[in-house]
């Protein structure tokens, strides 16, 4: 009987060993993602002014013109924002450059695509629109210090008057003594504005709505105030040939605000270059 090599004995264990299968293993569950949540929009702020006019400052309107001509009534959909493009303050009258005026829309005209107009406070509390290129002349005459300001404006610029309250009147003196109401702006009862369908406008903030209408014979304008924030909506009727312009607003955005200076001491930002 003849003994196995130990050789042959080790190379069999070798064999043995490298013929063996690995065990599978089951591949790691990846660790689920951690969900990031949005970060929670700003709290929307109440401006404090009469008229916010902050440069930036847009209101977004939505709504409808009708007119006829030659026994054809047209009704067309019409979307409009208005955008406070300059600011600044001449001898005490606040002056603000609009994209446009909305109560100045006209239903026999095309919808402008740019139309500014210029917004202009006196120190009395009188409010202004005047069409940018009509506008010229009267800044030109803010700007020069040696012009009285005589008959600087006209009655038939203005658009408001502040403070508002119920029964009060501007405009043509002639017209503010008729007992029908004709021909000047009246200011109605205000009543609780109703915010719920204006983007960026908060549904608890408690405002007053002022309607303001001024009326002649052929036609009529009714506009909708809310201090704080601007004009709500805007309505005209021509009660002859059919002309009609009803606008509602849908989108309120303050100015950005700005940014906060930094702090004394601290360091400035990567973004910003250090100057020596």
């Amino acid at each position: 009987m003849k003994c196995s090599s130990p050789l042959l004995l080790a190379l069999l264990v070798l064999c043995g060993c490298h013929s063996a299968k690995p065990k599978a293993t089951a591949p790691a569950t990846p660790a689920p993602a951690a969900q990031v949540q949005p970060p929670a929009p700003p709290p929307l702020v109440r401006p404090a002014a009469f008229w916010p006019l902050e440069r930036g400052t847009s209101w977004t309107y939505a709504g409808s013109l009708l007119s006829g001509s030659n026994g054809v009534v047209t009704t067309n959909a019409v979307r409009l924002t208005c955008v406070v493009q300059e600011t600044q303050t001449l001898r005490g009258h606040r002056m603000a450059r609009l994209s446009c005026f909305p109560p100045a829309l006209s239903p026999w005209e095309a919808v402008p695509t740019n139309a500014p107009y210029v917004l202009l406070r006196t120190p009395a509390g009188a409010w202004h629109a005047i069409e940018a290129t009509q506008a010229r002349p009267v800044l030109a005459r803010l700007a020069d210090p040696k012009d009285a300001l005589d008959d600087l404006l006209t009655f038939e610029t203005q658009v408001l008057a502040e403070p508002l309250k119920a029964g009060l009147r501007w405009g043509d003196p002639t017209g503010m003594q008729r007992l029908d109401g004709l021909c000047c702006w009246v200011t109605g009862t205000p009543r609780a504005a109703s915010l719920a369908d204006v983007a960026g406008l908060s549904k608890d903030w408690q405002l007053e709505l002022f309607p303001l209408t001024f009326r002649t014979n052929p036609d009529q304008l009714d506009v909708q105030f809310a201090p704080n924030i601007g004009i709500l909506a805007t309505d005209y009727v021509h009660h002859g040939t059919p002309g009609e312009v009803h606008l509602r607003l849908t989108a309120f955005h303050p100015a950005p605000a700005a940014p906060a200076p930094p702090a004394a001491g601290a360091a400035p930002d990567a973004g910003q270059k250090s100057q020596r």
